[in-house]
């Protein structure tokens, strides 16, 4: 398996999963992370409108499954959203992280720095809501 993991961290791979419920979606998903996978790609599939709304399903329960994920992210500037501030960065995998603005001065110094956030959702399309991980002592 060790070799199996390798290639595929070493090569590009592309898997279309097709047909899919939401739970085996997500049980496929979880054995590709772990695997090393961290991008995924949900095309929605717009044959006929129950498939579209399947789809709509299958990326609705892949956001909610994954929802409260810890993520490290590299903070970079204040950004206006939808008529909102959020200190925006991404995290190593190139997702874009949005956090919403309740000190000014206080996010303003974050950026440039790396913390943990836990995923609460999307922005818009491209960027996830995440809030600061919560630190207990």
């Amino acid at each position: 398996m060790s070799d199996l993991k390798d290639r595929i961290l070493e090569e590009k791979l592309i898997v279309i999963l097709r047909g899919l419920s939401e739970e085996k979606l997500i049980a496929t998903v979880d054995i590709l992370k772990n695997m090393g996978m961290h991008f995924f790609e949900l095309a929605i599939d717009n044959e006929s409108e129950l498939s579209m709304e399947k789809s709509l399903r299958n990326i609705e329960g892949l956001r909610k499954h994954y929802g409260d994920s810890v993520l490290s992210v590299l903070f970079e500037e204040i950004t206006v959203i939808d008529g909102k501030e959020y200190l925006t960065g991404y995290t190593p995998q190139y997702v874009r992280a949005a956090l919403p603005v309740t000190d000014r001065e206080i996010c303003s110094r974050m950026a440039g720095n790396i913390f943990e956030v836990q995923a609460e959702g999307f922005v818009t399309d491209e960027a996830l809501r995440v809030k600061l991980q919560e630190i207990t002592v």
